[in-house]
């Protein structure tokens, strides 16, 4: 009983998630610009940075080259470079961006503090100490926060700011879209068209402003679709479900592996006619259908509003797709802090247990340390044993089963939402 006194006061402390949290900060600082994983790390930097000069110096978003980034992201690129005294230096550019992803770190922190209960900020400061420095080089933190704060406007009911940043979300990745027939479900559900079409309205004007400044700035809606499209033409990522199947199934079957990066992602192409590649484009669209589907019955009588259901259709997007970078992880995690406690029996307290160690593995120690290793194994110039591959794969697996025991649990939960 002490001891869970002891617990339940440090759980309560202020103090003790500050410590905590200044502790994590300071060790994925250190990380960040150590070489282990620095390496691998900055190789998207020099893009973003690439970006943000190229419109800096020219005034235009015109002439660029190759750009699979939409007009959020890039002008998001263009305000990292605003805070440098030379936005041509990339140190100075690398260091900002950095800056940046610790102060949205503290923001997310004290959003949980505010709006969640009384363990969120320690959970949250235990996922960003599994997910690793790879937060400090990337810009998921920004959707994170916009799609967060926008779901505790949601949940009171301020639905017009809440489609406004989940569109601004989508604006700088796409991925939050999934989550836009949870905004309009209680007006759908109350027949109220009016709310209905102002929660659109809001989401477009999210969606279109970043775009329409990019326009008047050069860019065409030609080159925006473009890159778009680009996503639908990479290769099955390495690290992914669809990866894992598809090189288990090909060594079953003793069918070469057709490696083809592209597009930025380490790949293959499939040669399993029942998993071509162009069913793995849109294999996705099936099990987060039903869990939509899922989610949509029991929100008839809890309400739509509950975090983990935005947690769990994230995941289940996140988990089949067919590209599944190491800080894709992130986009559900960030919603683990804001969800109610109803949600956390036995079985899910072990599997979230499961998947912060499979952030850790595979965020900080397949990918970066790792990685050249697990791309030599894929390669055949490698003797090192699969064991780097079955770590990817067991974390697909935790992936998989924590969906199913999700969506499980979505018939359990309380009837009305906390």
């Amino acid at each position: 009983m002490q001891q869970q006194s002891v617990v339940s006061r440090m759980v309560r402390s202020p103090l003790t998630s500050w410590v905590l949290l200044a502790g994590v900060l300071v060790l994925i600082l250190m990380q960040a610009y150590h070489p282990w994983w620095r390496t691998h790390l900055e190789a998207d930097i020099g893009t973003f940075h690439a970006r943000a000069v190229h419109f800096l110096k020219n005034g235009t978003w015109a002439g660029m080259e190759y750009n699979e980034y939409q007009p959020g992201a890039l002008w998001f690129f263009v305000f990292v470079a605003s805070f440098t005294a030379n936005f041509a230096n990339y140190d100075a550019y690398l260091t900002a961006i950095i800056f940046i992803n610790v102060l949205l770190i503290v923001l997310h922190f004290l959003l949980f503090e505010r709006f969640s209960h009384r363990a969120a900020p320690l959970v949250f400061v235990a996922l960003v100490a599994a997910a690793g420095p790879i937060l400090l080089y990337r810009f998921e933190l920004l959707v994170s926060l916009l799609t967060v704060c926008a779901w505790v406007l949601f949940r009171r009911n301020r639905m017009e700011l809440a489609a406004l940043l989940t569109g601004l979300a989508v604006s700088i990745k796409l991925y939050p879209i999934v989550l836009f027939p949870l905004l309009v479900a209680p007006s759908l559900k109350a027949r109220d068209w009016a709310e209905c079409f102002r929660t659109s309205l809001f989401f477009g004007i999210g969606v279109l402003a970043p775009v329409t400044f990019a326009v008047q700035f050069g860019a065409t809606i030609t080159d925006i679709l473009h890159g778009i499209a680009v996503h639908g033409l990479k290769p099955v990522g390495l690290e992914g479900l669809w990866g894992a199947v598809v090189t288990a199934l090909q060594w079953i079957l003793s069918i070469p592996l057709h490696i083809t990066p592209g597009f930025g992602v380490h790949g293959l192409t499939s040669d399993l006619p029942f998993l071509s590649n162009t069913l793995l484009n849109s294999i996705w669209i099936l099990p987060t259908g039903i869990v939509l589907f899922c989610i949509l019955y029991v929100g008839r009588k809890r309400g739509f509003t509950d975090p983990g259901y935005a947690c769990l259709l994230l995941l289940t997007f996140l988990t089949f797709s067919k590209v599944v970078n190491p800080q894709y992880l992130w986009w559900a995690t960030a919603f683990i802090p804001l969800m109610p406690v109803s949600w956390f029996g036995r079985e899910t307290r072990k599997m979230i247990v499961f998947i912060v160690l499979a952030c850790l593995l595979v965020t900080q120690i397949v990918y970066p340390l790792y990685y050249t290793e697990f791309l030599k194994w894929y390669d055949g110039a490698s003797d090192t044993s699969p064991f780097l591959f079955t770590i990817m794969a067991i974390r697909n697996v935790v992936m998989v089963a924590l969906v199913v025991i999700g969506t499980e649990r979505l018939f359990h939960l309380p009837k009305t939402a906390a």
